[in-house]
């Protein structure tokens, strides 16, 4: 990514020695994203605020059009909720092959997935006043990372005895490493009453206090585990306001028209097959959002 940086910045440091008609500069600021899709049953995506830093671009025809493009960071993030009803999924110690056991209940389910994209906006300009400028086009997303934080507090009346407890959630989706799959022995330090085996005896069971990205599948060092697409694009629209030639700012919305979750990733946990393996939903996931910015062009 820092090669197609340092291409942009001669890009327009030449334009600008050769045109006056070419405006460079920075705009920083907060963005407010989420993921839209089909919900299920006591689940929300809510908008979750992140950060924007862009190097910004700008040809102009005449006075009034211009085209403008930017090498920018975005963190683009959604919170997902449950609350009520969803399962959990009780392995054996440090995630080693053996009995798993899906347990139905509830409570409330937090995790907050934060997507680190490189975009690059290809947009045209038009301003009807030397103090307002509206813009619209295309923004090209590269997610660079993605990741999830948040917990999960579970309980279930339908065991006897009962079980409860609230387990971190600690997720980096773009790891393949086995951390993602097995969670250390130094998180195992929540214990449980459970018939682990179905054999109708109770027994200590071990339950990881932090819980990693993939720990709910099996791990598989030939198989690519990626739960995110890498490239998205979106639809962009916004306005700027300038307080004098120089200091702007600016309000853009985005609208993505890519399905952000590969099918392979995108299970329910709300319910599982009879089996006990996962329900494949293939929701056409959206981000949509926008940002807020103080930006300087010279």
């Amino acid at each position: 990514m820092k090669k197609y940086l340092l291409i942009l910045c001669a890009f327009m440091f030449c334009l600008n020695g050769f045109s006056q008609d070419i405006k460079i500069g920075v705009r920083t600021g907060s963005s407010f994203y989420k993921l839209s899709g089909p919900l299920e049953t006591n689940e929300t995506q809510s908008f979750a605020t992140g950060f924007v830093f862009a190097i910004t671009g700008q040809y102009n025809l005449s006075e009034s059009f211009g085209f403008r493009t930017e090498l920018s960071y975005v963190q683009k993030s959604s919170l997902q909720e449950y609350t009520d009803r969803f399962f959990t999924i009780i392995k054996p110690d440090l995630g080693s092959p053996g009995v798993r056991s899906v347990i139905y209940g509830g409570d409330r389910y937090t995790l907050e997935k934060r997507f680190n994209i490189f975009s690059l906006p290809l947009h045209a300009v038009y301003r009807p006043s030397r103090k307002i400028e509206i813009f619209g086009g295309i923004d090209l997303d590269f997610t660079a990372g993605a990741s999830g934080e948040g917990n999960m507090s579970f309980r279930s009346t339908d065991e006897d005895p009962e079980i409860s407890y609230i387990q971190a959630l600690n997720y980096d989706y773009t790891s393949n490493f086995t951390s993602e799959f097995f969670a250390p022995s130094a998180n195992f330090n929540l214990i449980i009453d459970y018939d682990l085996n179905q054999d109708g005896i109770v027994e200590k069971v071990n339950v990881p206090k932090t819980i990693p990205a993939y720990y709910y599948f099996d791990f598989d060092e030939d198989r690519n585990f990626k739960t995110f697409k890498s490239f998205d694009v979106a639809l962009a629209a916004g306005a700027s306001y300038y307080i004098n030639p120089g200091l702007y700012i600016r309000v853009k919305v985005n609208y993505g028209l890519r399905d952000t979750t590969f099918e392979e990733f995108d299970y329910s946990l709300q319910d599982v097959n009879s089996d006990a393996t996962f329900i494949f939903r293939d929701d056409y996931d959206r981000k949509i959002g926008g940002q807020l910015s103080l930006g300087f062009q010279f």
